[in-house]
């Protein structure tokens, strides 16, 4: 036991292709309008399907006088694309969701994007939630051992059940509309 050792994963961000300005003109979004992000492949461990439905509680949840937030889904499509396409129009989401498909500047992506989102049933340590951390973001996500020890102490706050739509809007809502 003494002579094993616990080396985290890490990650490094390439500086940014695009930046944060062009990527809101890209993705046709106001300087002003809040962004949630979440970098994964679509597939169905991700839980998107959650992720959908929690944010369908969110865009209901904000305030009245506020433009609904963007909800950018960045990852390559592993058949699931069509039936979560299906979901976010049944959802009624409209333009509130943008699926982006694989992206090559995620630090371009991150930088434009006011908070990370991970919705996952399960995983080892995710690189999307290091990622967030690298750009700076805060960080919402389901509380699997893997995102509780990135996050560390405090992370209970933003950790929702996996599966749970509710809470995991529940726990964007706070952060989006924090000053």
């Amino acid at each position: 036991a003494q002579r094993v050792q616990l080396v985290h994963n890490g990650v490094s961000l390439d500086p940014p292709a695009a930046s944060a300005a062009s990527w809101r003109q890209r993705l046709g979004l106001s300087p002003n309008r809040l962004v949630a992000g979440m970098v994964a492949n679509l597939h169905a461990s991700k839980d998107h399907v959650t992720l959908l439905r929690a944010w369908q509680i969110v865009c209901r949840g904000m305030p009245a006088d506020a433009q609904p937030p963007v909800l950018c889904l960045a990852g390559t499509y592993r058949g699931t694309e069509i039936s979560l396409k299906a979901l976010a129009f049944d959802l009624g989401l409209g333009d509130t969701v943008r699926f982006l498909g694989p992206v090559e500047d995620i630090a371009g992506l991150l930088g434009t994007v006011d908070i990370g989102i991970l919705s996952s049933r399960r995983e080892g340590l995710p690189n999307a939630v290091l990622e967030y951390m690298a750009a700076g973001l805060p960080v919402v996500a389901t509380d699997i051992p893997g995102v509780r020890e990135a996050l560390g102490e405090g992370a209970a706050a933003h950790l929702a059940p996996p599966g749970d739509a509710d809470a995991l809007a529940e726990r964007v809502l706070t952060l989006l509309c924090s000053d």
